[in-house]
């Protein structure tokens, strides 16, 4: 009976090993495409990558992943995508019931003629959780961020390393107001032409679900933090945590100092504190003198 139980566990230790798989060293020809296909049968591998992939050898991997009803995540970075690819993605999007995570990194969208079929997929889709898009090419993020609205399962979200648009902006603030799915948003080295935070104030305010909203390393001087911060964390109840890696200046002083004081003094009574716009043009010491004198006064009428 040891012998048994030995062997049993050795069976399921063998089990656990073959549930994940590397297919990135396959080449892209007759083979890769014959791998590609075993994907369609396959009842054990949860999760594959198969990485710098042909837009022929991709296309026949999201054929298979229409059928397969095992696959969890799905690693295809750094792969080149046709607008036939693109429509197969689509539709193992749409067809498939397991696949949790998806992750498009780098990944090149240039030659397809639209983006639309994987849009209008992840628009519909409810069991996919985690989408990362990492610096891909040839890919709006307003058009990503127009089919999240309405998705009801994507919980992390990575876009970082793109170049934004003042729609781009505005289609985030429309993201953050509509969708209540989502937990993270990471738009990291995201280089916006503009940053108006009127774009993104009443989603900021009204969101309650958002967790995490990563802007680190933006470019600094486009991006309102104090605005941002202070909307996020006052009027969003301290719900979103706003991530700013490596971005040094006065503003973020100020609005860190703000922010503090809030919490510290006027959180537990749901208090909002009103700084006169001309403090911001002293600096960090001229706020945080206000901002010591109202909390000395200890006025109640403060707004």
């Amino acid at each position: 009976r040891t012998g048994d139980r030995g062997s049993v566990r050795g069976n399921f230790r063998n089990t656990e090993a073959v549930r994940e798989k590397s297919f990135n060293d396959v080449p892209n020809n007759e083979k890769g495409i014959e791998t590609a296909k075993s994907l369609k049968t396959d009842k054990a591998l949860e999760t594959v990558q198969f990485r710098d992939r042909t837009a022929e050898v991709a296309n026949q991997i999201f054929n298979s992943i229409s059928f397969n009803r095992v696959l969890v995540s799905l690693d295809v970075s750094n792969s080149k995508f046709d607008t036939e690819a693109v429509k197969t993605l689509g539709s193992a999007i749409s067809a498939n019931k397991t696949l949790r995570k998806l992750v498009l990194f780098r990944c090149d969208f240039k030659t397809a003629a639209s983006i639309e079929p994987l849009a209008s997929a992840l628009s519909r889709n409810t069991t996919l959780s985690n989408l990362n898009m990492r610096n891909t090419f040839g890919v709006n993020f307003s058009a990503i961020a127009k089919a999240l609205e309405s998705n009801q399962g994507v919980k992390i979200f990575n876009f970082g390393i793109h170049a934004m648009d003042d729609g781009d902006v505005r289609a985030l603030g429309q993201l953050l107001l509509k969708n209540r799915h989502l937990r993270k948003i990471n738009l990291e080295y995201a280089f916006p032409s503009s940053w108006n935070v009127n774009d993104i104030e009443e989603g900021l305010i009204y969101n309650t679900t958002l967790e995490k909203l990563d802007l680190s390393l933006a470019y600094q001087e486009k991006l309102p933090l104090a605005k941002i911060m202070v909307r996020s964390e006052v009027g969003g109840e301290d719900r979103v945590k706003i991530v700013l890696q490596n971005v040094f200046g006065e503003e973020e002083r100020i609005c860190r100092e703000v922010v503090e004081f809030w919490r510290k003094s006027y959180s537990a009574g749901q208090k909002l504190i009103t700084i006169p716009k001309e403090l911001f043009l002293q600096g960090y010491y001229g706020v945080k003198t206000y901002l010591k004198a109202v909390d000395e006064s200890g006025l109640s009428e403060q707004k």
